[in-house]
């Protein structure tokens, strides 16, 4: 009977189990080596020695955070004050636009000039600069038609509500209070249902003045906007 046990390792296996002991031994100092570079290039950019242990480190690493979230806070801080500097910059143009659109318009609509501050303080919150950059009253501006210009809300609204601006030669219902060219006539069609025309009732306002239109309107009756009343 022979003595040779037949799971005994070879010759060869003893070999091959050396090697791969060996290349786990120099892989995992590779990596010892690769950590330890790492750490001292850590602490080399942190302004400490090769030997500096992980506390110290860790605590520089704090203060470089607590470093970086105050900058940080600091440019979101300086990125909101010129937000806010714009945004007051916006509106400070937007109100000397919407001003200078109104004091044209009030000009223009031949009103008494003493009205014209009244004038001012009555509109100016009616009125915005729209994404378009025109000058027209807000869409959420009360007991007034939205977008319309100024001159436009002037000889459709104004004339209505402060006729005493206008001299009794243009206010309203200087001209056309007998409702000439209004008994029913084709001069009233743009009210008429089916053929509204908000131009050309601005026009009819405009020359003959919103008392003599609504008068008309109610004789021929026909409904009167809400803008005139």
């Amino acid at each position: 009977m022979s003595d040779t046990n037949p799971n005994a390792p070879t010759p060869e296996d003893v070999e091959k189990l050396t090697k791969a002991l060996e290349a786990e031994r120099a892989e995992h100092k590779a990596t010892k080596e690769a950590a330890r570079g790492f750490r001292t290039r850590i602490a080399s950019g942190f302004g400490l020695g090769d030997d500096a242990n992980e506390d110290a480190i860790s605590a520089r690493l704090a203060d470089t955070e607590a470093a970086l979230a105050a900058r940080t806070a600091s440019i979101a801080k300086e990125r909101d004050e010129a937000r806010a500097r714009l945004a007051e910059v916006e509106s400070r143009w937007a109100s000397e636009k919407v001003d200078s659109a109104l004091r044209a318009a009030f000009e223009k609509s031949g009103a008494k000039p003493e009205h014209l501050e009244d004038f001012l303080i009555l509109a100016r919150p009616l009125f915005g600069v729209d994404e378009k950059g025109r000058v027209a009253t807000k869409s959420d501006a009360p007991d007034t038609l939205p977008g319309i210009d100024p001159s436009a809300w002037v000889h459709s609204e104004l004339k209505a509500k402060r006729a005493h601006y206008f001299p009794l030669s243009s206010g309203g219902g200087a001209k056309g209070t007998s409702g000439i060219g209004y008994v029913g006539g084709p001069s009233i069609d743009c009210f008429k249902p089916g053929k509204h025309n908000l131009t050309e009732q601005f026009a009819l306002v405009s020359a003959h003045g919103a008392s003599a239109v609504r008068s008309a309107l109610q004789r021929a009756g026909l409904q009167v906007p809400g803008w005139m009343r």
